[in-house]
């Protein structure tokens, strides 16, 4: 075989190692991508739809989540009572205009993680952290503070 030849098929392999890589690169998500997604629920512009968002990364049966709006901070052990308390922490999210993002961050930390964004809506600052706890391969919401 000739070095032509040879050098070809190694060309040929590293572009398909390469191409492979990329291609498995895109098709699993981060957990960084993943918890993005909970700030996108965030900005939806229907208030069910954004507490149905965050009730699919909750179970208060597994575990208990803290909504924490201004002051008030309640517990939350029972699925019943979650999409209430949600509603009125997110009320904020509530005005006529559209929610402009202003600020979006997501922290990882071990077996925790966080969520914050900060937002203009109905011309006031909103400022909202989610409290996430790692639970098998995913998260559950453990926290939900809006100020």
């Amino acid at each position: 075989m000739s070095k032509s030849r040879v050098a070809l098929w190694v060309g040929s392999l590293i572009a398909f190692l390469v191409l492979g890589t990329a291609v498995a690169d895109a098709m699993v998500d981060t957990d960084e991508e993943r918890l993005g997604e909970v700030a996108d629920v965030l900005v939806r512009d229907n208030p069910d739809s954004r507490v149905d968002g965050l009730l699919a990364w909750s179970d208060p049966d597994r575990q208990p989540v803290y909504v924490t709006e201004g002051r008030t901070r309640r517990r939350i052990d029972d699925s019943a009572d979650l999409p209430d308390a949600l509603h009125g922490a997110l009320s904020a999210f509530d005005a006529d205009e559209p929610v402009e993002v202003v600020q979006r961050d997501v922290s990882i930390d071990r077996e925790t993680a966080t969520v914050s964004l900060r937002a203009r809506a109905g011309g006031e600052r909103v400022d909202v952290t989610i409290s996430l706890r790692r639970e098998g391969q995913g998260y559950l919401i453990s926290g939900v503070r809006v100020l």
